[in-house]
């Protein structure tokens, strides 16, 4: 597993970030409750909530906001924004390509720093093609690798055996095939190419931990 923290001067509050650079901005959640939206929950650090709500009304990236008051100083907004944003369409790559973010928050210049986990770089080039193709270009600060990621049993990641169990339950391993590899992505709520690479990776992992560790023994 890689874990990359990246760079980008993405568009979410891109007016507000601009009238308050040095003014730090964390994205803590990603909600999609519709086609036509999508929430992202952030939180700033701020004496002057008033300031920053005037701010949310100018911003014309942003559809709609809540919000939901302050603990210890920090004041939680839940921002609303049409998934074509291409911050929103960036978001939905890392997921379609098995990738978890983790923190997203502003620097000093106002723009976004993000951490973010692949399986593989394999997976985190995807995602990076895609921000390319989108107009929104990325910046590698660090890459870390984890030797030992948790995994479950035949060393599956929890995407790949979600994938795996889906696709045995709705028929895509019958014969005859009972589900196509589309259908096993819309239960997942993913794209057809993300499906693909999940089957294809856990079949590999339980292959290699079942019949390829069977052989190994065979031969000793």
């Amino acid at each position: 597993m890689i874990q990359p923290t990246v760079s980008l001067d993405g568009r979410i509050l891109g007016p507000t970030r601009e009238e308050w650079p040095d003014r730090r901005i964390e994205i803590v959640d990603w909600v999609n409750n519709a086609p036509d939206k999508f929430e992202v929950h952030i939180e700033v650090a701020t004496d002057r909530p008033e300031t920053f709500t005037d701010l949310l009304d100018w911003d014309d990236t942003v559809c709609d906001y809540e919000h939901f008051g302050a603990v210890a100083g920090r004041h939680r907004y839940i921002v609303e924004y049409t998934p074509t944003l291409p911050d929103i369409r960036a978001h939905n790559s890392v997921v379609d390509n098995g990738g978890i973010p983790h923190r997203c928050y502003t620097l000093d210049d106002g723009s976004w720093m993000v951490e973010l986990s692949f399986t593989d770089r394999h997976s985190f080039g995807l995602f990076r093609d895609r921000c390319d193709e989108i107009g929104l270009p990325i910046s590698l600060q660090r890459l870390q690798t984890v030797q030992n990621p948790d995994r479950g049993e035949y060393g599956l990641t929890d995407r790949q055996q979600t994938a795996l169990k889906t696709a045995l339950d709705a028929g895509y391993f019958d014969y005859p095939q009972e589900a196509t590899q589309k259908e096993v992505a819309s239960q997942l709520n993913i794209s057809r190419q993300a499906a693909s690479e999940l089957l294809h990776k856990g079949l590999w992992q339980v292959l290699t931990e079942t019949v390829g560790a069977y052989a190994d023994s065979d031969s000793e």
